[in-house]
């Protein structure tokens, strides 16, 4: 009888092999493609965002030389608005008697923002006289002497006027100060290359350069296809020098300002404020009732088809989309609850806490499921009763999972913008809320909500404004959520 071979070792199963094997590579070599390519383009979307933030997160300055002129603003009205605001009178700019009609007066002489621009382009026009001739009339000198002060941002001319009110500066003596620069010579200071080079002879753009002098201040004039002229400054030598002086200073500022409509003074800090409320309220309201029903419907309610209704209706509401609690938020809490409390913080918590309670439930449940039995058991054998058992002993053995599972839901919250919208939580604010509890029930905006608005504007600063707060708000995600991991990890190294 001859021996036959094993069906194992006969060459069809030897080539069953080899194709199996090649067909593992093939899958595994996809696998990692995949995983390539998807690292490959979360490292450029990083990349560009990060890099197109750098220039959101800093402001540019000039330094400037202004005499504080008396012939300009009156050292009488000055004294007299000083007066009206309550500034010691041994500040004040003069000996006058405070008079309730001259001071109103006074508040518009004092107040006008051309008085301060005035200023600056008479420090211009006398320290760099040499400068600015050759023209044929002195109409002609003086525009060109504004264009050059439009380099000037309008926060410049209210920072001035508020420490004159102030008694920080004084009339009649010259102040060395760093001002702001306005957005269009920020955004040339910062991205000259493309905006001269790469949208040049393109549809809305006609860049025309002019030489004023030949130290190289240039003055850039944009054709757009309204047809109108606006003649914007700009430094047109990579020394970003102004008749010899170095003027140019890039220094952090995005954290310090709020909204604003001009974008080289836009800032992130009233979107934080309101963000940060939110949370708060969120916090308050979502985590206590959640973890309360989480408790409840795992060790003490019974079995029976309301539990399982309420159950399923929970597992369902987590996957409702978000925007579906914004329009709940704006139909019962502003139009029948609270009426007149759209853009509220308190109204936008609100709405994330209602978003937030399935994660949370979802999270405490399974957190005190994974709590061995033993822990009840235990209590029970000692004489403890079922409640005293659950929330002395299960529940904190829990905490650490349901710590894990409220801070999921806190960052998921936090980086939500339709339901902010829907309940009007995208409000101009222009300074950062300082009335302490009393900002929950005052116009807000939060981050998310800021962004949108920054993202919907096409001037290039207001772009890397948007990168910049997308930076900011993927810092505060990642972070929230790495607290979480590490939440987990540690409470699963100690059991």
């Amino acid at each position: 009888m001859t021996d036959q071979l094993s069906p194992h070792l006969s060459a069809s199963a030897a080539r069953r092999r080899a194709s199996r094997r090649r067909n593992e590579l093939i899958f595994r070599g996809l696998g990692l493609l995949a995983l390539g390519l998807a690292a490959l383009f979360l490292f450029s979307l990083m990349y560009s965002v990060v890099k197109k933030s750098y220039y959101g997160f800093v402001q540019s300055f000039i330094q400037i030389d202004v005499y504080l002129d008396p012939a300009i603003i009156k050292p009488e009205d000055l004294a007299q608005y000083q007066a009206s605001k309550g500034v010691p009178q041994n500040l004040w700019a003069a000996d006058i008697e405070p008079d309730a009609k001259k001071a109103k007066r006074a508040q518009r002489s004092v107040q006008r923002g051309g008085s301060y621009k005035k200023m600056i382009q008479t420090m211009l026009s006398d320290e760099f006289a040499e400068h600015f001739e050759g023209y044929e009339t002195e109409r002609e000198r003086d525009k060109s002497v504004a264009q050059v002060a439009e380099m000037i941002s309008l926060e410049t001319q209210f920072s001035i006027r508020d420490n004159l009110v102030s008694g920080t500066f004084k009339l009649g003596e010259t102040v060395s100060i760093w001002a702001l620069a306005s957005g269009d010579a920020d955004v040339l200071f910062k991205d000259m290359k493309r905006r001269t080079q790469k949208n040049e002879d393109s549809e809305n753009w006609i860049l025309l350069k002019q030489s004023v002098d030949e130290q190289g201040l240039s003055v850039l004039t944009q054709w757009r296809d309204s047809g109108r002229i606006r003649i914007r400054p700009y430094l047109g030598v990579p020394e970003l020098k102004l008749f010899g002086r170095t003027l140019l200073e890039q220094r952090p500022g995005f954290f310090a300002s709020a909204s604003s409509t001009s974008p080289e003074r836009a800032g992130i800090a009233a979107a934080a404020q309101g963000t940060f409320l939110m949370l708060l309220v969120v916090l308050v309201l979502a985590v206590p009732v959640g973890v309360l029903a989480a408790v409840y419907l795992e060790k003490f309610a019974p079995r029976n088809q309301f539990t399982d209704f309420m159950e399923i209706n929970i597992n369902n509401l987590a996957a409702v989309p978000s925007i579906i609690f914004g329009i709940l938020g704006a139909a019962v809490i502003i139009q029948w609850l609270f009426p007149g409390s759209r853009g509220f913080p308190i109204v936008g918590g609100t709405v994330l806490a209602f978003m937030t309670l399935p994660t949370v439930i979802i999270a405490a449940r399974a957190a005190i499921g994974a709590v061995p039995p033993s822990y009840e058991e235990a209590a029970l054998g000692m004489g403890a009763s079922h409640q005293q058992s659950v929330f002395q002993h299960v529940l904190p053995a829990a905490l650490p999972g349901i710590a894990s599972g409220v801070i999921i839901g806190l960052a998921q919250a936090a980086g939500e913008t339709a339901p902010l919208l829907m309940v009007g939580m995208n409000a101009f604010i222009n300074d950062v809320c300082d009335a302490g509890a009393a900002c929950l029930m005052s116009k807000g905006v939060g981050m998310p909500s800021q962004i949108y608005q920054w993202a919907a504007d096409d001037d290039p600063l207001f772009q890397n404004k948007t990168a910049a707060g997308i930076v900011c708000l993927l810092t505060l995600v990642i972070a929230m959520n790495g607290l979480a991991t590490y939440i987990r990890s540690r409470f699963e190294r100690a059991n």
